[in-house]
């Protein structure tokens, strides 16, 4: 059956619609001038020449430059040859709709006949896109913004398809046509989606804000500061604890001799005294570290904290306030 579409379209299909003398039409070489004039008749040399490819392309640029419809025939023909059957379809389409009123009766049935006859060798396709009004392109020629439901023709082969929408990934897909049927591609977009969304976008789940990073040394004077603000509050809470005790040794004692039986409270006031020492020592080291380690820091660091500790040493004890 193919054999017989490809001997048809062969006999059907010549280089120009008809002669002159059969159609009373002048021919295209009196008509078309200049540029126009010197494409087209390079493009039927090449035609006739056998190279079909380069033969259109010159015959396309006839056409762009006179708009004359009967050169879509000719272009027509060129694609037929080198087997760009859709193509074909398309400018004949294009052949009877722009050259109504200029073309004959016989010239618009014979490109019926043949686009007829094309409709075999190709695969109509039916495009639809969610979300709608996709532009889609095929072979890296735009097709433009496609409503839903619109049938190309395809050749059978691979193609290269890609869908775009504003808002939505771009879809790029090869379609590989196998047979001459009509077939369905729908394509569904993913939308795409902001890193940081508006908190404002109505039922829109917005993502906390990550807390600022702290530094790894501004963390050494928190912990630095705490540890001498426990040191000296421990030093302060021993060393009331050795002054009670030394008050009560006092009552004990006289001209600096003690019984006996105080000697406990002594050694109890004698270790009182040294924790109180210790803590002192090292609360003020703590202290200090972290005092530098604080205050050392860049403007850059402090900022991305809001914390902040302040050792206090008071009649009631040592403790430490700190504000976020």
């Amino acid at each position: 059956m193919k054999r017989l579409s490809y001997v048809f379209v062969s006999s059907v299909l010549a280089l120009t619609p008809a002669s002159a003398a059969e159609t009373g039409q002048k021919p295209l070489g009196e008509i078309l001038s200049g540029p126009a004039l010197q494409s087209y008749e390079r493009g039927r040399e090449l035609f006739e020449a056998g190279d079909v490819v380069t033969g259109h392309a010159k015959l396309l640029e006839a056409y762009e430059l006179s708009k004359n419809s009967r050169l879509l025939w000719n272009m027509a023909a060129c694609s037929k040859s080198a087997r760009h059957y859709a193509r074909a379809i398309t400018e004949l389409t294009r052949f009877l709709e722009d050259g109504r009123g200029e073309i004959t009766t016989e010239q618009s049935k014979r490109a019926e006949d043949v686009r007829a006859t094309l409709y075999s060798l190709v695969a109509a396709v039916t495009l639809t896109s969610h979300p709608k009004d996709a532009t889609f392109t095929i072979d890296s020629n735009p097709l433009g913004v496609i409503t839903e439901g619109v049938v190309h023709y395809l050749d059978i082969g691979p193609h290269q398809v890609r869908i775009e929408h504003e808002g939505f990934r771009t879809d790029e897909r090869t379609v590989e046509v196998k047979q001459a049927k009509p077939f369905a591609l729908e394509v569904s977009l993913a939308p795409i989606v902001p890193l940081a969304l508006s908190a404002a976008s109505p039922g829109v789940p917005v993502a906390p804000e990550a807390p600022p990073e702290r530094s790894e040394r501004r963390t050494w004077a928190y912990a630095s500061l705490a540890v001498g603000a426990l040191g000296v509050g421990a030093g302060t809470g021993f060393g009331l604890m050795a002054v009670s005790s030394k008050q009560g040794l006092d009552a004990q004692c006289t001209g600096g001799v003690c019984p006996t039986t105080a000697q406990g409270d002594i050694n109890t006031a004698r270790a009182w005294a040294a924790a109180s020492t210790t803590g002192w020592i090292v609360g003020g080291l703590s202290l200090g570290l972290g005092a530098y380690l604080f205050f050392s820091e860049s403007p850059a660091s402090k900022s991305a904290s809001g914390l902040r500790l302040s050792p206090v040493v008071g009649p009631q004890g040592a403790y430490v306030t700190g504000s976020f």
